[in-house]
């Protein structure tokens, strides 16, 4: 890492009058500072994404529309209250830590400026990421989107109708079954191949199976989400039409503006916004697991490099983070799966997931300040084995017919 400090040496002349000056290139300065607080800053990353899905499951808790991954991270800088609770009293918290282990306690005006300091450049380098991701998967749903209604306006062209109807002609097969079966079982798959291969090649790939899950559930819901809005807006346009044309048989109509709008307290989402709820939930999860397996990287460059040499299984240890990363991911695919964390409660009030990340997100800011990034594994395959063991026990409940302990408030249809 290198020292905060250095000493230079100078041979002058005691009889000489000089005149020095040192000045120091921008370029310099931000590598000497990434080089010294690096570390620091990939721990405040996973900091910065736990405080972000905190505020989407806080907002499915008191049955609000789920933010985008940009608004959540944004809405965490405002200032006084977020801010001060999510960028500085992690700091203060590590202060009273170490006065309580009796460890030299640094400087703290400048370990609370290069701390915040380091917090905001973590934002904004995964606002950046965020951005980034987000505008990909946008040009890719537009473009989708677009060729998919350029398909479905040539479907009386008897050849493409042959095509569409090509695949349930040969669904007997067994390969066409083979595939039925897998989408059936969709998350069984992905969750055997990306544990398998997490445990039994590298934990890079598992958590690549992950993202691709993650990636495709995105792009799905999203194209969904557009091809709903498009549709809806010139539904839209006609009951406008329709209520001015002032027929005299509007009470036939089988609903009201009125009943259907978004803006009722009492209407359910539509499934375009359903959709894009969905889409902000696996973007958060997309970003946080895609920082887990950047945190693989090195090892599996190594892996690749000593390949030649004989196949060696991962760690242990590597294994069981990698296989609760995947669980997390895996068994929180939907917002609902929230309400699961509500049976849970300490000194009489319920536990729920957004109070988990927001520990989650604390533990990330301290590793962050130890320099020790690699103890965010420990909080995202906790979350990930909790998540899992509390599904299988609402599944168990759900088919002996015994009330469901997950609190369901959130009125959209998903």
């Amino acid at each position: 890492m290198g020292s905060e400090e250095t000493t230079v040496f100078l041979m002058v002349d005691p009889h000489c009058s000089y005149k020095m000056d040192m000045a120091v290139s921008e370029s310099a300065a931000a590598s000497r500072f990434l080089l010294l607080y690096g570390l620091q800053m990939v721990g405040f990353s996973f900091a910065v994404v736990f405080f972000a899905v905190m505020q989407q499951a806080h907002a499915w808790d008191l049955d609000l529309p789920v933010p985008s991954m940009m608004t959540a991270v944004e809405s965490n800088l405002r200032t006084p209250l977020p801010f001060l609770l999510l960028g500085f009293l992690p700091v203060l918290i590590s202060l009273f830590i170490s006065l309580l282990k009796s460890q030299p306690i640094p400087p703290v005006s400048s370990f609370t400026i290069v701390s915040i300091l380091s917090y905001l450049l973590a934002n904004g380098s995964i606002f950046v990421l965020i951005l980034v991701s987000q505008l990909i998967f946008y040009a890719a749903a537009v473009i989708h989107v677009f060729i998919k209604s350029r398909w479905q306006g040539l479907e009386e062209n008897l050849f493409l109708v042959f095509v569409q109807r090509f695949p349930k002609l040969s669904s007997s097969l067994f390969p066409f079954k083979v595939i039925q079966v897998l989408r059936v079982n969709a998350m069984l798959v992905t969750t055997l191949m990306a544990i398998s291969s997490g445990c039994f090649v590298h934990p890079v790939l598992g958590l690549c199976i992950l993202l691709l899950a993650h990636a495709l559930c995105c792009h799905n819901a999203l194209c969904s989400s557009m091809t709903a809005s498009s549709r809806s807006h010139p539904r839209k346009m006609e009951l406008f039409d329709y209520k001015d044309e002032g027929n005299d048989k509007s009470h036939q109509f089988p609903f009201s503006l009125q009943e259907n709008s978004s803006n009722s307290p009492n209407s359910s989402k539509s499934f375009g916004d359903t959709q894009l709820e969905l889409f902000h939930h696996r973007h958060g999860l997309l970003i946080l697991h895609l920082l887990a397996a950047l945190m693989f990287v090195p090892s599996f460059v190594a892996w690749l490099q000593r390949m030649g040499l004989g196949h060696s299984f991962p760690w242990f240890l590597d294994s069981v983070l990698c296989s609760g990363v995947i669980l997390h991911g895996i068994f929180n695919t939907k917002p609902e799966f929230n309400s699961l964390f509500s049976f849970l409660s300490i000194l009489g009030k319920e536990m729920r997931l957004d109070f988990v990340y927001l520990l989650a997100g604390y533990h990330a800011y301290l590793s962050g300040l130890n320099l020790a990034p690699y103890r965010v594994f420990y909080a995202m395959a906790a979350i990930g084995f909790i998540s899992s063991a509390l599904r299988m026990l609402e599944r168990r409940s759900r088919e002996k017919g015994e009330p469901r302990f997950g609190r369901k408030k959130h009125s959209h249809r998903h």
